[in-house]
């Protein structure tokens, strides 16, 4: 099967590149991504490496995989380099310049779709295995976004997460206080001031990324600032709180980190 065959046939859609789709409108995070790093630094593919480790079984037998909120394509790059034959990988992205940037590091056997992870432009139990990275704490829903990904894996499949939760301590003081001052620059469009100045001392924060000025790019590192301090929708979330969301009818908890950061596996029954 075709995964276009994949598509819910009631939304409208338009073909904007050769093997690329939209679902929506608007493109949103535009600016955000070509403003990014040609490279990918390498603490992020090794991140990305991390997360889908979990996941190595069931994407080496798996038809048809989502990575839903694919970024630049860190993922589909470690996709790549795993270079399984037989699976058809679809990655979805509310930004087209995003998605032009992932199409250049992914499988051969890729689709690429604009839409929004809160309304998945899919049939019902479509992939074997769905993930997100960090993306549904910036959808103005979270669990409806939750909920779209376990909708459309199929009974048996694995659904992953990886959300960063609500930052504690001297750590969440700072967060709080960038994202604030954010908010009142930009009224007067300066908050890309903050952004900039923020870039050589981030490594020297208590953040969760491990990127600095030594070991990334001024780019790489300007990318991970802005996606932490920029965003109008930022959910912070507590572990307890997404698994509360989890029915357990419905999955089954395969693996649960939630050790500084929260990575969750699910297994739809």
């Amino acid at each position: 099967m075709d995964i276009r065959d994949k598509f819910d046939t009631s939304r409208s859609r338009r073909r904007i590149g050769e093997g690329l789709y939209s679902f929506i409108d608007s493109s949103n995070f535009d600016s955000h991504w070509d403003e990014a790093d040609k490279e990918i630094p390498l603490l992020k593919l090794q991140q990305g490496e991390e997360f889908l480790s979990a996941a190595l079984t069931d994407l080496k037998q798996a038809n048809f995989v989502l990575d839903a909120g694919c970024g630049d394509g860190v993922h589909s790059q470690v996709l790549k380099k795993l270079n399984i034959q037989s699976t058809t990988y679809c990655f979805l992205d509310l930004s087209e310049s995003a998605l032009l940037k992932a199409q250049s590091r992914a499988p051969a056997n890729s689709i690429f779709v604009q839409g929004d992870v809160c309304s998945l432009p899919f049939r019902d139990n479509s992939f074997d295995v769905t993930f997100s990275y960090g993306v549904i704490a910036y959808s103005d829903e979270p669990q409806k976004a939750f909920r779209e990904l376990l909708r459309v894996t199929r009974s048996g499949g694995l659904i992953g997460f990886w959300i960063l939760p609500k930052p504690q301590g001297f750590g969440g003081l700072v967060f709080s206080f960038l994202r604030s001052a954010y908010k009142v620059l930009n009224i007067i469009g300066l908050g890309f001031l903050l952004v900039h100045l923020m870039v050589p001392i981030w490594g020297f924060l208590p953040t969760k990324s491990g990127l600095a000025l030594w070991n990334s790019s001024y780019k790489a590192v300007k990318e991970v600032v802005s996606v932490n301090i920029s965003p109008k929708q930022l959910s912070v979330l507590e572990a307890d709180e997404i698994m509360s969301w989890v029915d357990r009818t419905v999955v089954e908890v395969e693996k649960n980190d939630v050790n500084e950061k929260v990575t969750l596996w699910l297994r739809k029954i």
